[in-house]
């Protein structure tokens, strides 16, 4: 008989996760729908972390051009988010509203 699997520590990436991957140092901010704080501070180059809570996500990120970002396995384009001190402000997922309103 094999043993029953042992409950993951570190959970594989959920259908709602956020994943991130960095180029260089970041200042990062994300918190979930309930308000929850799902990573907070400077995240080093190299670094992927995988956040999991209630979506939509509040995401803001300093020196956004050095940061990707991956929702439900799918890449989320941050250009459209950027100003011009290289941070960016958006809620994921992305609410497109093509209508003007």
């Amino acid at each position: 008989a094999t043993a029953a699997a042992e409950p993951a520590a570190a959970a594989p990436a959920g259908p709602e996760s956020l994943s991130l991957s960095f180029k260089s140092p970041s200042w990062v901010r994300i918190e979930d729908s309930a308000g929850k704080l799902l990573l907070s501070g400077v995240i080093q180059a190299g670094e992927h972390p995988v956040l999991s809570g209630k979506p939509p996500y509040s995401v803001f990120l300093g020196n956004a051009p050095a940061v990707s970002l991956e929702y439900q396995g799918k890449p989320v384009d941050l250009q459209p988010f950027l100003k011009g001190n290289d941070t960016a402000r958006l809620s994921v997922p992305v609410k497109m509203s093509v209508s003007g309103g």
